[in-house]
């Protein structure tokens, strides 16, 4: 993994800065529900019964979030709304604490009413930006590779899943506050961007191009690319010259066979 990593800083570091930040926005994605839900046990002193319409709540928005991601996508390209959802969530998860908190009986019984607005803005986030920010990965990796780069790709999303849950440890111990839970996980969207920032889409594009007669089917009509300005003459051209030459092979075999049967 590590010599794949730095074959990408090299040779496609575009693709090396993706995975940077996916690594540190998918560990605040990874961890939420287990920092939201300590949160709401002992800040908002919820019960069982709410926490679990917390957490349904949450996924059950993601689902037509995920399907209304694709008008953002066709507008504005998959990747600047990946950025947009990131900076979102970390704007959401910062700004809650303010208003859930469990400071007096009165603020607890506030929070607990309002935890499920947030729920619905968190789910949005959720559904929006996980298939956005997979359409611009596989918009920018090498053609020939897609096996290996989707699993370094699941490797980045998880290996740094056990990050915010400790900083959530220390900084409670440290601060007594359970509020610092929220905001490690805003950190890690905001500071998430940083790398996503860094990264032109359109050089990132033309860099696998030479790489593209790899794939058995280019990505014709692939979601944003008109949004980020990227061409695609040459795909289709190849992916005509692949299809024109699997036809001729296919008839070419398909009359040998013909004749020798007769």
């Amino acid at each position: 993994i590590s010599s794949t990593l730095c074959g990408l800083k090299s040779s496609y570091p575009y693709v090396f800065l993706l995975l940077i930040g996916v690594m540190i926005i998918d560990a605040a994605f990874g961890a939420f529900s287990t920092i939201a839900v300590t949160y709401m046990k002992y800040e908002l002193d919820a019960d069982n019964t709410l926490v679990t319409v917390i957490i349904l709540i949450l996924l059950v928005v993601s689902l037509p979030s995920a399907i209304a991601a694709r008008v953002a996508m066709d507008r504005f390209g998959p990747f600047h709304t990946a950025i947009i959802t990131a900076l979102y969530m970390g704007v959401i998860t910062f700004i809650a604490p303010f208003f859930m908190n469990g400071s007096t009986e009165k603020a607890q019984e506030i929070a607990r009413e309002l935890a499920p607005i947030f729920a619905v803005c968190w789910g949005v986030g959720f559904g929006v930006y996980y298939p956005c920010i997979q359409a611009t990965y596989t918009m920018i990796i090498p053609a020939g590779s897609e096996a290996e780069m989707m699993g370094l790709y699941y490797f980045c999303t998880k290996v740094l899943s056990w990050a915010p849950p400790l900083l959530f440890v220390v900084f409670n111990n440290w601060t007594g506050e359970q509020r610092a839970g929220l905001w490690v996980l805003a950190a890690f969207f905001l500071v998430g961007i940083i790398p996503y920032c860094m990264i032109d889409l359109v050089k990132a594009r033309e860099m696998v191009a030479d790489t593209l007669k790899n794939r058995a089917v280019s990505p014709r009509g692939s979601l944003g690319l008109a949004a980020a300005g990227a061409k695609t003459t040459y795909d289709e051209e190849n992916a005509t010259s692949v299809t024109d030459n699997r036809l001729t092979s296919s008839v070419s075999d398909a009359s040998g066979v013909s004749e020798g049967n007769l």
